[in-house]
């Protein structure tokens, strides 16, 4: 058998989105004939609400939080347990405040096995509403001059 890794969000789903059915069945498929192993930035409860636990289930390791969390079946082979830092969580808050974006729709610190997920639009934000921030940020390149101060 041959050993394929997949992207999940943004690849194998739309991002943030449910697997088409469609291209389900043909993974489906593809996954009894293959080794398959997953990575995605989502948290386990995530990315089955993406692809389903049938589809999680049949790949032979999934990588979620980046790598933080290792799956096999449902057996946990691996955990980071960092927690994210107070000092880090209140600097995060300050360039939430700071941001000149006005809509805010929640889960702006979402914190993971690892790593931390940090949104100035939020987590909850529809695909149009993210799309207004990517707008946003070209104009004023918010993440990056985030990113460059976060180091």
């Amino acid at each position: 058998m041959n050993k394929f890794i997949f992207d999940v969000d943004g690849t194998l789903t739309p991002s943030r989105g449910k697997i088409d059915e469609k291209f389900a069945q043909f993974f489906f498929d593809f996954c009894t004939l293959h080794h398959v192993y997953l990575v995605t930035g989502s948290d386990k409860p995530k990315t089955v609400e993406q692809i389903g636990n049938v589809i999680y289930g049949m790949a032979k390791r999934v990588y979620n939080c980046s790598g933080s969390e290792v799956w096999e079946g449902s057996r946990q082979v691996k955990v980071d347990d960092w927690k994210v830092p107070f000092h880090v969580k209140t600097w995060l808050k300050d360039k939430l405040e700071e941001s000149t974006f006005p809509l805010r729709t929640g889960l702006h610190i979402e914190e993971r096995s690892g790593m931390i997920n940090f949104s100035v639009v939020g987590r909850n934000a529809t695909i149009g509403e993210r799309k207004l921030y990517v707008k946003h940020d070209l104009q004023h390149n918010e993440r990056n001059y985030i990113a460059e101060l976060f180091i």
